[in-house]
């Protein structure tokens, strides 16, 4: 039987299998004034995705990518899908769905990536 407790805010993802445990973390990125994670109770839920939300999210991007590290956009604002044809403005909305990145994450991935990751974005970041 596979365990599987994730945390957000970039905390740390457990994944329990048997005796065999991983555990990744995305913790030290908090430290960095430029990224921000939404706060989540994780008592309540448990995200499928690391998130951020960033200034300089392309660049970013690119970069991760030039780094072979795979990494995406948040979902785009839902009142701006066509099927909805909301001709609002959601200014939060929008803020969190222009800033938003994904960072890898996987049942696969080994602390030594996620420490990999994590550096290449410091390095990004000038730290």
């Amino acid at each position: 039987m596979i365990k599987i407790h994730v945390a957000r805010e970039g905390r740390c993802v457990h994944i329990s299998s048997g005796n065999n445990c991983v555990s990744m973390t995305y913790e030290e990125l908090k430290s960095l004034s430029q990224i921000e994670f939404i706060p989540t109770d994780l008592k309540s839920t448990s995200p499928w995705f690391t998130d951020i939300y960033i200034e300089e999210r392309e660049r970013l991007l690119e970069f991760l990518k030039q780094n072979s590290i795979g990494s995406r956009i948040v979902y785009p604002p839902i009142h701006s899908q066509k099927a909805y044809n909301l001709k609002k403005n959601f200014p939060v909305t929008e803020k969190y769905a222009t800033s938003g990145l994904w960072l890898p994450s996987s049942m696969k991935l080994t602390d030594a990536d996620i420490r990999e990751i994590c550096a290449a974005i410091r390095k990004f970041y000038g730290r």
